[in-house]
C-alpha cells in the first residue's frame, strides 16, 4: 500500500507537471519490447482514476486554449485497435475527453515501421537485418532501437528496408493493429473524443527533406480528411523529441493550419520555443506514463 501511495504521488506531480499524458498501446497483455509503450488496462484505470479523484482531467483543447495549468489532459499517439476494448469504454463511462491522434497509412493497411522493427524483434530476426544494412550506419544488436530515430537515418529508407525485410522473411503480423476509420468515425461520434494528425507514416520529420515532411504532414492531414474525419488543430510530432523536428517541420505545421503541436519530453521546456514562436505555435511537451500502480 505504501509504494502504490507512492507511485500514485509520483505519476500525479509529473503528469501534471507536463500538463498531458501520452498514451500507446492499451491492454491486457504485460508491457514488453513488441509494445514498448504499453500500458495495462487496470493501470491505465487506475491512473486516470488517481486524476479524476481530484478533477484534474480536461479536454486537450481547453488545456492548450485557457493554459491550465493544474489540468491534464489525455491523448494517444498511433491509435491502435487495443484501445477499442480497453480504453474507450471507460473514457466514455466516466466522461474523460481525449484525443487519439492517427498516421494516416495505418487506415490503408500499412504496418508502422517501428511496430516492424519490433516484430523483428520479438521474431529472433534482428541479426539478420543488421546484416543487411549499410555497415557504415553502425548498428547493432543493442543501437539500433535507439539509432534508427536518429535525424542522420533517413526514416523512409529504414522504414523500406525493413518492410522489405518483414515480407521477405514472411513474419508480418497475423491480425490488425490499428482501428480504422469506421471505429475511428463510431469513437468520435461521441463529442468526448477527438482526433487528430501524428503525419502519414510516423516518420522522424527531422531525418527527411522538406518535400518528405510536407507529404508526412500535409498529406497526412489531407489522407485523413478524405476518409471523412474530422481533426483538431494540434499536431502531434511522431516521436516527440527534441530532435525530432526541425525549422522546415514547425513551417509545414504552421501552414497546415495547426495552432499547437505536442512533443513527448515529460514536462521540460521546449528548447526550440523562439522557433516555435516565429510561427505562431503554442508547444506542449506530454509524459509517457508508465506501467505501473
Amino acid at each position: 500500500m505504501r509504494k502504490f501511495l507512492k507511485d500514485a504521488r509520483t505519476f500525479y506531480k509529473q503528469s501534471v507537471f507536463g500538463n498531458s499524458l501520452c498514451y500507446h498501446s492499451v491492454s491486457n497483455l504485460n508491457a514488453g519490447f513488441d509494445r514498448i509503450h504499453s500500458v495495462s488496462s487496470n493501470v491505465f484505470k487506475r491512473q486516470l482514476q488517481i486524476l479524476n479523484i481530484t478533477n484534474r482531467v480536461s479536454s486537450l483543447v481547453n488545456s492548450m486554449l485557457f493554459k491550465q495549468k493544474s489540468q491534464v489532459s489525455i491523448t494517444f499517439d498511433d491509435a491502435y485497435l487495443d484501445l477499442l476494448d480497453h480504453a474507450i469504454p471507460y473514457l466514455l463511462n466516466k466522461q474523460i475527453p481525449a484525443v487519439i491522434f492517427i498516421n494516416s497509412s495505418t487506415l490503408k493497411g500499412k504496418t508502422l515501421w517501428r511496430d516492424n522493427l519490433r516484430l523483428i524483434f520479438k521474431s529472433g530476426l534482428i541479426d539478420d537485418y543488421i546484416s543487411e544494412q549499410p555497415i557504415e550506419y553502425g548498428f547493432n544488436y543493442e543501437n539500433v532501437y535507439s539509432k534508427t530515430k536518429q535525424p542522420q537515418y533517413n526514416s523512409e529508407l529504414i522504414a523500406n528496408s525493413l518492410s522489405d525485410f518483414v515480407n521477405k522473411k514472411g513474419i508480418g503480423y497475423k491480425e490488425r493493429l490499428y482501428l480504422n476509420k469506421d471505429e475511428l468515425k463510431q469513437i468520435s461520434s461521441s463529442g468526448l473524443i477527438e482526433l487528430g494528425n501524428h503525419s502519414r507514416n510516423h516518420y522522424l520529420l527531422s531525418s527527411i527533406s522538406e518535400e518528405q515532411q510536407r507529404k508526412e504532414i500535409l498529406g497526412g492531414k489531407e489522407d485523413l480528411m478524405k476518409e471523412g474525419l474530422l481533426l483538431c488543430n494540434i499536431f502531434s510530432v511522431p516521436f516527440g523529441g527534441y530532435n525530432s523536428i526541425n525549422k522546415t517541420s514547425l513551417k509545414l505545421i504552421a501552414q497546415g493550419g495547426y495552432t499547437d503541436l505536442l512533443l513527448t519530453n515529460g514536462g521540460e521546456k521546449f528548447t526550440n520555443h523562439k522557433m516555435a514562436a516565429r510561427t505562431n505555435l503554442k508547444v506542449i511537451n506530454r509524459y509517457l506514463p508508465k506501467n505501473r500502480l
